[in-house]
Parts: structure tokens; sequence; C-alpha cells
């Protein structure tokens, strides 16, 4: 049997490459795309649960016990540990409004706007060529 030719070999060690640069990439835009985000307004917070079309509407005390006994910010959680959480300090949430649903569309509106670093998913000015806290070009 003949040995493979060079650029057989050279095409099957770049496929290999590629493949978990690849998945690497998914991950982080799936990861961009489950961000939880939070808006606060007076003594209540609306906690915008990414990856869905959730919205928990629950006290700014009640924000705070959660990511006391998590020890993460509730924009850090997934949807699951947030729920967890509730469940756990027996937080219930609250109904949504149509003044919140009219901030949720704003806020949709303007996130337009916004601008993420897709490496390590921090905001980035809309005119910026690099992320300020990874440094890569975006």
């Amino acid at each position: 049997m003949s040995p493979r030719p060079r650029h057989i070999a050279r095409r099957t060690l770049r496929r290999a490459v590629r493949a978990p640069v690849r998945r690497h990439i998914r991950k982080v835009r799936r990861r961009m795309w489950r961000r939880t985000r939070r808006l606060l307004f007076g003594s209540y917070a609306l906690i915008l649960l990414g990856g869905s079309y959730s919205v928990i509407k629950i006290r700014q005390q009640e924000v705070d016990m959660i990511e006391e006994e998590t020890h993460k910010n509730v924009e850090d959680l997934t949807e699951s540990e947030i729920k967890e959480a509730m469940r756990r300090l027996s937080i219930q949430k609250l109904e949504l409004t149509t003044e919140d649903e009219a901030k949720i569309k704003n806020f949709d509106e303007n996130s337009d706007s916004v601008k993420f670093c897709s490496y390590c998913g921090a905001k980035v000015n809309l005119k910026a060529n690099f992320c300020k806290d990874c440094g890569h070009k975006i």
C-alpha cells in the first residue's frame, strides 16, 4: 500500500483542528444568546431570561437574597439556577403590568445598539474594533 499524498494529510489535519474551534465558537454564541439581563425599576427588578422569552418580576430585596445565596450576580445565573433559588427561598414572582411589557419592548428595541464580544461576552462600544476585556478583534 502506498503512503497517503501530502496534501491529503494536510487537509485531514486542518479538518481535525477546525472541528474543536468551531465547537468552541458555537458554545460561546450559545452562552451569549442565553445571557440573562436585569432591569431595575424602583423597588422591583425584571429579569429577562436569555434563550427564552421568559421574564421574572421580583422585588429588589429578593434579587439581593438570590445573589447572596448563590454568591453570583443574577446576570450570571441560568434560568434553572434562578428558578431553583426562588424555590429554595420561597420567592413568588410578581405579575407583569402593561407598563412592564412596554419597558421590555423598549429595551429590546434599544438592545440592537448594544454589541457584545463574541469571545468573552463583554459589552463593547459600537465603534470599538477590539474588546476592552479580552483584547480580541471584533
